[in-house]
């Protein structure tokens, strides 16, 4: 029934979404590549058009997917996906277990400080 319709399905649609995210967190991606990945997947073009247009609806017409990453910026359009990756996870019942342990890979823990920085900050003067 997906066939028909030219939908995804849920399994898909994530693997698409965390590949999304490695390039968004690869620092020699560019939006073309992102754009790329994203346009295979119907459902998330959908989620990330409709972002763009209701953030930045009075600067134009969004032409394509590369206008609308470059517009949302990789920081906001990352959280969309993960946004959207969860929203996937809560409507899919019966797999939930198997999806929980998929967004947990990938929300990553931010990188700790160097140990100069973080002396000088708790340091007692």
């Amino acid at each position: 029934m997906l066939k028909a319709t030219g939908r995804l399905s849920p399994d898909q649609i994530f693997q698409i979404g965390k590949e999304a995210i490695h390039l968004i967190r690869d620092k020699t991606s560019s939006s073309r590549i992102i754009a790329a990945c994203l346009d295979r997947s119907p459902q998330l073009v959908e989620a990330v058009h409709a972002y763009a247009q209701v953030q930045f609806r009075d600067r134009g017409r969004i032409r394509g997917t590369r206008d609308a990453i470059t517009l949302i910026g990789l920081s906001e359009l990352e959280k969309l996906l993960l946004g959207h990756l969860r929203r996937i996870q809560r409507n899919v019942d019966g797999r939930q277990s198997r999806f929980n342990h998929r967004i947990a890979a990938l929300d990553v823990a931010p990188p700790k400080l160097p140990a100069s920085i973080r002396a000088r900050r708790y340091a007692t003067h």
